[in-house]
């Protein structure tokens, strides 16, 4: 059964929370806003977005790049020639294109062009690892490859000369209807999206252009884009909320803005959203921290109207940052989406909301989405119960590409013998009974210690509530002692000091013993994936480096302490031990505390109760409980002697063994 959450919000007398409101209810349109029709999901890309150049949107900026901007017509020229360029080469048949191209060049008219010939696309990152690049390459069964002059050399190295190479600054803009253009259909292939696989491999997820037709619809309404906005693109084009930004601007006649985060760096962001007059823009939460944390006294943005979060857990310090630094006309979404079904949840929060949460819901299902909460059975679970989100409809992709078995295993027929498919997110939520969910993490990060159930994000969220904590991350490792613990990251705020001892009392304040984490690791700032997110993977190990305490380490003084820090540095996993740290500060638990009161039994010959490691937690103070052990024991030892010395005397002269002697007067001793 599903477990239920005792953290939810209060509702009012209607089932809502009254501090929760759809972003649908707040993101104002105006008199520009188009709503993009249900029926406009049938057509191809190619013939949505040749319906703006022609239907009076061609004069108006569609891309702002560093170097130059970009026209809707000269967009549309542009893409003409690629796709002239791509059907001279392979004809009109569909196959993969992968584009290895910056995030600030001409992507998306290499993608027009790619889709206008009939093919399909694969985003390829130049940052990403040449390794990961080339199983892309390969496992996609491409058979050519468009780049650009600066990426020559390394679209060489990936193809290795096995299939040919198109350079993008060779290709002449065109004017539209000289070539036989070949669009595809709603239900041909658009894109083939690799994300992170279970098995270690990427995994490509397909997109028709229905699919994608379908979340620009979703996303266009939720957030009202019209032909005034701007929109900021600071996603990699190989992560899937970059291509629904771009799309959602350039079907609706707005202009898209790129920004490279990687090479320009979060400190010139601001500006930059000051000087292009963003009005929206999508980004992880990791990445809005640091733009906050960036920001100059008085900065505001008077043109930005909706910040859009996702793709990491929101807490309620990323709310308080926002009403700290942004307009009253600015509205902050939270919400939930994956590469397979795109966006699926939000919620809006504007200056006045409050939430009564640390951890903020992802919000309510968008437009024309059905969602399910499921136990491990597949079965529906109710209301304030924990289960895996899943989302029901016809737009979701059609799967994974070439992996027929783990398309099967994640895409899951409609029991009801409906056309619509469910996907299993393997997120877990917790749904009120308004619809508003709370998302809790994946299912890999919810783990046992101690035989409790804990979901790491809510430890996560009372790091951040910790005075002098700026970020923090927690994952579940396998321990020295055999078992899993929880490591926190912890990133400091700025010139202020910070230590694991100083954390870990402030979150013993406020966490059960069991959800404190038993490692601590200060970092200077978190590693970041290209999408803004954590790279969880590239943490470092804790190490076996004596945890930064407060009290400075010291030497053992006698031999028995000496033999006990050697049995805490082994059991512990740590290079060094001080006498007087304790055991609990350098990530000792029950388990481990087993560990120690066997080493010391089987080396000091010595069996000491369990509580006493946690009743005197240092290796000074077991030292002296294991004196005192001792000593008793010998006491005793010597008294088991006496005792059987005096059973073996004859009755008379046991007697007067233990009679007790009289002092002896002046005369000398009575009879």
């Amino acid at each position: 059964m599903a477990g239920s959450v005792g953290m939810m919000p209060t509702h009012d007398s209607l089932g809502r929370p009254p501090q929760l409101a759809s972003p649908t209810h707040n993101v104002q349109p105006t008199n520009d806003f188009v709503k993009f029709e249900k029926r406009w999901t049938a057509r191809s890309i190619p013939e949505c977005f040749t319906e703006r150049v022609r239907g009076g949107d061609a004069d108006r900026l569609a891309l702002g790049l560093p170097d130059r901007d970009l026209s809707y017509r000269e967009l549309d020229r542009l893409s003409d020639g690629i796709a002239h360029a791509l059907l001279a080469l392979r004809g009109p048949r569909p196959e993969p294109v992968p584009l290895l191209l910056e995030h600030d060049a001409p992507v998306p008219a290499a993608m027009l062009g790619v889709l206008k010939a009939g093919k399909f696309y694969v985003p390829l990152d130049p940052s990403y690892p040449l390794d990961r690049n080339r199983y892309v390459l390969h496992d996609a069964q491409a058979e050519l490859l468009v780049t650009s002059t600066t990426h020559l050399g390394l679209a060489a190295t990936l193809c290795r000369h096995e299939c040919p190479v198109l350079n993008l600054d060779e290709i002449a803009a065109r004017e539209s209807g000289d070539y036989a253009r070949a669009t595809g259909a709603a239900d041909d292939l658009v894109q083939v999206l690799y994300t992170s696989g279970s098995t270690g491999k990427p995994k490509g997820v397909m997109h028709t252009h229905y699919s994608l037709l379908y979340n620009v619809m979703r996303h266009t309404n939720g957030r009202h884009i019209c032909r005034t906005d701007r929109i900021a693109l600071l996603f990699s084009y190989s992560f899937g909320p970059a291509i629904v930004n771009l799309f959602s601007a350039l079907l609706n006649g707005a202009a898209a803005f790129p920004f490279n985060v990687k090479e320009l760096g979060v400190v010139r962001l601001a500006q930059w959203l000051l000087d292009r007059e963003i009005t929206q823009f999508h980004t992880v939460p990791t990445l809005f921290r640091h733009l906050v944390e960036n920001l100059a006294d008085g900065q505001n943005f008077p043109k930005l109207r909706l910040i859009q979060l996702g793709g990491e857990t929101m807490f309620a310090k990323d709310l308080d940052r926002f009403k700290q630094h942004f307009s009253d006309t600015c509205l902050l979404s939270a919400g939930m989406g994956s590469a397979e079904c795109g966006h699926v949840f939000d919620c809006g929060y504007n200056k006045e909301t409050t939430c009564a949460t640390d951890i903020l819901p992802v919000g309510y299902p968008v437009e024309e989405t059905e969602t399910l909460l499921l136990d491990a059975a597949g079965q529906p679970v109710g209301c304030g119960c924990i289960g895996e989100i899943a989302i029901k409809g016809s737009f979701l992709s059609p799967g994974y590409w070439r992996q027929p078995e783990l398309t099967r295993a994640a895409f899951l027929p409609d029991p009801a013998g409906g056309s619509d498919r469910i996907y299993r997110t393997g997120d877990l939520g917790c749904m009120l009974p308004d619809g508003c969910v709370f998302h809790l993490g994946r299912k890999d990060a919810r783990v046992k210690i101690k035989g409790y159930r804990i979901e790491i994000p809510e430890v996560e969220a009372a790091l951040l509530n910790v005075p002098g904590v700026r970020e923090a991350v927690v994952v579940a490792q396998d321990g020295p002692a055999g078992d899993t613990r929880l490591v926190a990251y912890v990133v400091p705020v700025a010139d202020q000091a910070a230590s694991g001892r100083m954390v870990r009392t402030a979150l013993s304040g406020t966490l059960p013993d069991y959800m404190v984490p038993s490692a601590f690791v200060i970092l200077e700032s978190l590693p970041l994936l290209p999408n803004g997110k954590v790279d969880r993977r590239a943490l470092p190990a804790p190490g076996r480096a004596r945890p930064d305490l407060d009290q400075p380490g010291v030497a053992p003084r006698t031999p028995v302490e000496a033999a006990l820090c050697a049995i805490w540095r082994d059991v512990l996993g740590l290079d060094d031990v001080g006498v007087h740290d304790a055991f609990g500060e350098l990530g000792g638990n029950s388990l481990a505390a087993g560990k120690v009161g066997a080493r010391i039994a089987a080396t000091l010959h010595v069996d000491l109760p369990l509580r006493t490691l946690f009743e005197t937690p240092t290796v000074a103070g077991l030292a002296a409980a294991l004196a005192a052990r001792l000593a008793d024991g010998l006491a005793h030892a010597a008294q088991e002697r006496l005792l059987a010395e005096v059973e073996a005397l004859p009755e008379a002269a046991a007697a007067d063994r233990l009679r007790p002697a009289r002092p002896a007067g002046p005369e000398g001793p009575h009879e």
